[in-house]
């Protein structure tokens, strides 16, 4: 009988016993996944700026892949309107950032708000999800 194919990520985690090596696995999926989806970037980086649990629906799966759209040039435009408390702010603004920084070091960013104080609010989490043990075990010094 042939052994089990292991087909996930998921599965090859649940397999490995010594947590060293399932830490070395999770960066590696990571280094490997995060830069080709934004929506992937979110799920993992939102532990690393902000100490609430990520809590995942459709407006944020849709938001990211517009997002993301944009970036590609798959589209010209986007306008999108959220309530307040979201997730509009972290993700456009705070998560996006670091994961156009991170794809293109050299892309010039703007940010813009009606406050100054949610201006710095967003680029220190930028800064802080940036200077993260998470992010620097992935991308290195920075």
């Amino acid at each position: 009988m042939a052994p089990k194919q292991i087909t996930t990520v998921e599965e090859l985690m649940a397999n490995l016993h010594d947590p060293v090596v399932q830490q070395a696995v999770s960066v590696e999926a990571d280094r490997f996944l995060c830069p080709q989806f934004f929506y992937h970037f979110v799920r993992m980086a939102w532990r690393a700026v902000y100490n609430d649990e990520f809590i995942d629906g459709w407006h944020i799966a849709a938001l990211c892949y517009h997002l993301q759209a944009l970036y590609e040039g798959q589209m010209k435009t986007l306008i999108f309107s959220m309530p307040g408390g979201c997730g509009k702010s972290r993700v456009s603004c705070v998560l996006f950032s670091a994961w156009v920084w991170l794809r293109n070091p050299a892309a010039g960013q703007w940010y813009a708000s009606y406050g100054d104080s949610l201006s710095e609010r967003d680029s220190a989490d930028t800064k802080r999800l940036i200077k993260s043990k998470w992010f620097q075990d992935r991308w290195g010094k920075t």
